[in-house]
């Protein structure tokens, strides 16, 4: 029986402390050692692979996960999952605060600006307090705390969106390693009508986005993935229906 605040308390004396968890006795403070450490301690359910591969571990395992999507937020005690650009390993950590539906606030494993690559590589990073915003969120795993409540819409800024048309209602997804999608690939969620279809030329992004900026003061996010997989789960969490342009 453990409670949201019994294990977010325990990863902020962790990064409070300078200190992090080693949960699987492999190379140092990983990132993923942090929701390894969380649902299995606490919950008595074991996650494997690396970071990017968490959100399909814990369906496996019967947790419950939720896909990013416009109007649905991380709540606190949420274990985000996102894509880094760069390499594919993915990175993690948990969430401390309600978001808001713009930033996220963290604690997270093995994200000190001043290691070196190799040094996070083998011995990874102490726990730290961050802020992020939704780049690269693909969605987090809801552990089963006695006190949960189930993830709501966000009204304030789903109706901020629908007013200034828009703001965060499209999504650009850049697929580049997939030989199942197009090279390069880059598609348009449009969660206005719920549909997603490939971008028919780079113009066609540039004036989309200065539309949306034009109204809003915000880019459209870009998220980038080597494969294609994160959008086929965002497609199945949503509905969102493919427009056929020939991909």
């Amino acid at each position: 029986m453990t409670t949201v605040n019994e294990v977010v308390d325990f990863w902020k004396s962790q990064a409070d402390a300078g200190l992090g968890v080693d949960n699987d006795g492999l190379f140092g403070y990983q990132c993923a050692d942090l929701p390894c450490y969380t649902t299995n301690h606490f919950f008595g359910v074991q996650l494997w692979g690396n970071a990017i591969d968490l959100l399909a571990a814990a369906e496996n395992a019967g947790l419950k996960v939720e896909y990013d999507a416009v109007g649905v937020n991380p709540k606190k005690g949420d274990l985000f999952v996102m894509s880094v650009v760069g390499h594919n390993f993915g990175h993690t950590g948990i969430v401390i605060e309600d978001s808001d539906g713009y930033t996220i606030k963290t604690i997270e494993q093995n994200i000190n600006p001043y290691q070196s690559l190799d040094s996070k590589l083998t011995v990874g990073g102490a726990a730290m307090y961050n802020e992020r915003d939704f780049s690269g969120i693909i969605g987090w795993i809801r552990p089963p705390y006695t006190d949960a409540t189930p993830t709501q819409t966000t009204t304030q800024a789903t109706t901020t969106n629908e007013e200034n048309g828009g703001a965060n209602m499209f999504t650009f997804y850049h697929v580049t390693n997939d030989n199942s999608f197009p090279n390069g690939a880059i598609f348009i969620a449009n969660f206005l009508t719920n549909t997603i279809y490939p971008a028919a030329d780079p113009d066609e992004l540039v004036y989309l986005n200065e539309r949306v900026k034009e109204t809003t003061g915000r880019d459209i996010p870009m998220k980038e993935y080597e494969t294609g997989a994160p959008i086929i789960r965002v497609m199945g969490a949503t509905g969102m229906k493919k427009v056929d342009r020939n991909w």
